[in-house]
């Protein structure tokens, strides 16, 4: 880039990457913080995370999910700043995609019932999302995996915990 647009255009471009990033990084932290309340509030979650400060942010839950993820940067802080990036991104994703995975899985067998209007074309999307969920989580890599699948294990002890204390109603 140097050669043709000369050494500012490579200083802006840098600039303007580490802008997108850390807009990016700040619009993550808050959309956690209230997704966090948010199930919270739907007594999925501790109440004392649906609780905001008297400006209006959730205070409570940006802590503990903040607190969560740099617990997962401390424990592979022998990365790389761009492996843990990939980590992150990779961790992030197969989270997401073990979800994606469950939802086609259900609309095949929703398929396979006879519950669905156009079969034909549900059971292709569904046996191909299914394909991909199952590829993409193959090429994440096995540490995004095993982590993904302990983010995961992790859910349920949560719920059942909220359920044993009697939390199903919203929080205030």
């Amino acid at each position: 880039m140097a050669g043709r647009w000369g050494e500012n255009a490579g200083r802006a471009l840098a600039l303007f990457a580490a802008i997108s990033v850390f807009g990016a990084l700040n619009g993550w932290i808050l959309v956690t913080g209230e997704l966090t309340s948010a199930m919270a509030k739907d007594g999925l979650f501790p109440s004392f995370l649906a609780r905001r400060s008297r400006r209006g942010p959730p205070v409570n839950a940006l802590v503990v999910s903040s607190g969560l993820l740099t617990g997962v940067v401390l424990l592979n802080y022998s990365e790389t700043l761009i492996g843990l990036f990939n980590f992150v991104a990779l961790l992030s994703t197969t989270s997401i995609l073990f979800m994606y995975l469950a939802v086609s899985l259900a609309a095949l067998k929703l398929n396979w019932q006879g519950a669905v209007s156009r079969p034909a074309a549900h059971g292709v999307v569904g046996a191909l999302a299914t394909a991909y969920s199952l590829w993409t989580i193959y090429g994440a890599g096995l540490k995004p995996l095993v982590w993904g699948l302990v983010l995961l294990a992790a859910g349920p002890p949560v719920y059942l915990m909220m359920q044993r204390a009697g939390v199903n109603r919203r929080a205030p």
